[in-house]
């Protein structure tokens, strides 16, 4: 049965806001661990992984933990 081109982006839309809703639940895993792993210092280490005005490096932090 064809998939119409209509259901195929309402399902490209969904997959990317799922997409989304994982990242951000990782971002939370990462902070939880961080917070577990050092306490109030937990933030410093998170300093290890910022670039100039860039944010977080979120996927060189995730292996690094």
């Amino acid at each position: 049965m064809p998939v119409s081109e209509q259901d195929l982006n309402q399902l490209e839309l969904e997959n990317e806001a799922a997409g989304k809703q994982v990242g951000i639940e990782e971002k939370r895993a990462l902070i939880r661990e961080a917070k577990r792993r050092y306490g109030k210092d937990y933030l410093k280490f998170f300093s290890k992984f910022t670039g100039k005005g860039s944010g977080i490096d979120w996927n060189a932090l995730r292996f690094r933990m």
